[in-house]
């Protein structure tokens, strides 16, 4: 068979009153936090029930200030 993935790392922008993540469209004040990433990861195929797709996200973060 056949499958595709595909790997995003994209900003992270965190609430400026509570340092909680949240997405760019949020009407909140936020900032870009500059020491985390968030990694998209999709992986597709086409199998015997037809196409299937599973996503997994999570964030890299500079924990150690380095």
């Amino acid at each position: 068979g056949t499958w595709r993935r595909t790997i995003v790392l994209g900003n992270v922008y965190r609430r400026t009153s509570d340092d909680d993540i949240v997405d760019l469209s949020s009407p909140d004040s936020k900032t870009l936090d500059a020491g985390t990433v968030k990694v998209s990861s999709l992986v597709s195929w086409t199998g015997r029930g037809g196409a299937e797709e599973v996503l997994m996200e999570t964030y890299l973060a500079n924990l150690l200030g380095n």
